[in-house]
């Protein structure tokens, strides 16, 4: 854990966000390579990455909000723009850019599936290096494991609110190595896909079911609107994965029929 990256003087680099924003220039860069040589124009390669960004954050933000902590944020509002203090859903920094880069490409009469494929391993590989930023921070903490590669992490890790002085299940690296082998899948499969659409579906689909298990071995609070049975990113995880297994065997099935 190290919540500081670089100090100098009074200026102070925090690890959280030095990672998220090095993932998602990660992710960019790889966007931008896979738009190039789909023979996307661009400009609407930036305009897309640059969306993305924007609708990510917030959409992180607000599932974070509506999700984990309502009451809190009815009680305080004005402290849902404290976005400095942390507290962001993955999930909602996925779903809402697919609604803005939706309209985006509808608007500038691009494919939107192809788009999506585009950004699907691009998404993959820049989570897989911010998660690093939930390990630094010590957020997103797992429960308490006998392993031996449990972490221990400080007291007064993640504003006292991680448990120190017993090893946890290393729930972040858990994530972020499903996550590169998300991505490694999805960049192989990219070249031979069936349709237009299919790596968004297994990006999907691939990540509900890794979420899912994971989410057994996490312990931080994650919202209870579904306990004691799933948890938040369980009952999204299942929905998306249902409504993704669905896309995909109908795809297949139309693209063996002709």
């Amino acid at each position: 854990m190290k919540p500081t990256l670089l100090e100098l003087g009074s200026f102070i680099l925090p690890s959280y966000y030095t990672f998220i924003s090095l993932g998602m220039l990660l992710g960019i860069y790889l966007f931008y390579h896979y738009s190039k040589k789909a023979k996307i124009p661009p400009i609407y390669a930036i305009d897309i990455s640059l969306i993305v960004v924007i609708s990510a954050y917030t959409g992180a933000r607000l599932f974070h909000v509506i999700f984990e902590m309502p009451s809190y944020y009815i009680s305080n509002p004005l402290q849902i723009f404290a976005f400095w203090k942390g507290g962001f859903v993955i999930y909602g920094g996925i779903l809402l850019p697919i609604i803005f880069v939706y309209l985006y490409c509808k608007k500038k009469q691009l494919n939107f599936f192809l788009i999506a494929d585009l950004l699907a391993p691009s998404v993959a590989i820049g989570t897989a290096l911010g998660r690093i930023a939930c390990l630094m921070q010590g957020c997103c903490f797992g429960s308490p494991t006998s392993m031996p590669w449990g972490v221990v992490f400080p007291h007064g890790a993640n504003g006292g609110l991680t448990p120190s002085g017993i090893p946890l299940h290393p729930t972040q690296i858990y994530m972020s190595l499903m996550n590169l082998i998300i991505f490694l899948f999805l960049h192989l499969r990219l070249k031979n896909k069936r349709f237009n659409g299919e790596i968004m579906c297994w990006y999907f689909i691939l990540y509900a079911i890794g979420r899912s298990i994971i989410e057994i071995f996490r312990s931080d609070f994650r919202g209870d609107l579904f306990s004691p049975y799933l948890s938040t990113s369980q009952f999204i995880s299942l929905l998306i994965f249902i409504t993704f297994t669905y896309i995909l065997i109908k795809n297949y099935r139309k693209s063996i029929s002709r």
